[in-house]
């Protein structure tokens, strides 16, 4: 096998892009077989196997490792996309350990302003980075719930934030936001399924969703609320991210690419799911 690992550090530092070119050496021929890979992306990763070497009988036969190409997702997806990679250590799951991924986003009309200073935004960038290691390549799905789920359009993950935040702007605010509405039909039964919940407080049907028991499924809430708010209401054994809403002024795309110890710390917790060695939850965690 042929590998690459980083010289002098842990890890491949953010951009890292291998081009590979092999040949095979023939004194015979003025013209050497020779394969050139596609650039590969390293970044994040301790290691990364290129390609396998294997003689059989006077041949030697050369396998390439799987690979698949990054989608360009902007700064700041792509960049959650390499925070997941150091906090996995694994370019990507395998196809069969891979999960279905939903973002479930708050059609109240408490989860406006979310919207317009672009917190949505910034949230769903780092989920599609986070999509493109854990989801096997597949499409991610999406939904404004209040007491409805209001599917978005398919989108690829380079336009589903912007995709996300149009559908919302579509539709009327609501008094109401259901966390605990029923399991999507076209997401696949046979693989791992964590829904996404994007809001702003604890939601208001909790005690359901707490007892919710979709088999192979995990809802995990994101919600865009001060700490010190959150631990008066309790808290809740649900999954859960708390994040700190941007200060006046401020975005928190720009604060999340500035501070990357955040970025990481936030897709880490967003990583909960994947990271239970068993079926059961970790404990939520406060960014």
């Amino acid at each position: 096998m042929v590998s690459v690992f980083p010289l002098g550090q842990e890890r491949f530092p953010s951009p890292t892009v291998l081009h590979l070119a092999v040949s095979v050496e023939d004194n015979a021929s003025l013209d050497p077989q020779r394969a050139v890979l596609v650039p590969i992306d390293v970044s994040g990763l301790e290691r990364k196997d290129l390609i396998s070497v294997e003689r059989v009988g006077e041949n030697l036969i050369l396998r390439v490792a799987h690979h698949q190409e990054d989608a360009d997702l902007g700064p700041l997806g792509n960049a959650a996309r390499v925070a997941t990679r150091e906090v996995l250590g694994l370019q990507w799951l395998d196809e069969a350990a891979a999960f279905n991924v939903m973002v479930a986003l708050d059609g109240s009309g408490s989860a406006v302003n979310l919207v317009r200073d672009g917190t949505v935004s910034a949230l769903v960038q780092v989920l599609t980075g986070i999509a493109q290691v854990i989801a096997g390549g597949d499409q991610v799905r999406a939904a404004v719930v209040d007491g409805s789920v209001h599917p978005v359009p398919p989108h690829d993950l380079a336009s589903l934030p912007a995709g996300v935040v149009a559908a919302h702007q579509a539709l009327v605010p609501s008094s109401s936001f259901r966390s605990a509405f029923p399991r999507p039909e076209n997401l696949s039964p046979a693989a791992g399924t964590i829904v996404y919940l994007l809001t702003d407080s604890l939601p208001a049907d909790i005690q359901e969703l707490e007892i919710l028991g979709e088999p192979g499924e995990v809802r995990h809430i994101i919600a865009v609320t001060p700490e010190a708010a959150w631990q008066l209401l309790g808290g809740t054994s649900v999954s859960h991210t708390v994040v700190e809403p941007a200060r006046s002024g401020a975005n928190l795309e720009s604060h999340l690419l500035g501070e990357p110890h955040v970025l990481r710390g936030l897709v880490r917790s967003l990583l909960q799911p994947c990271l239970s060695a068993s079926s059961e939850l970790l404990e939520g965690v406060t960014l």
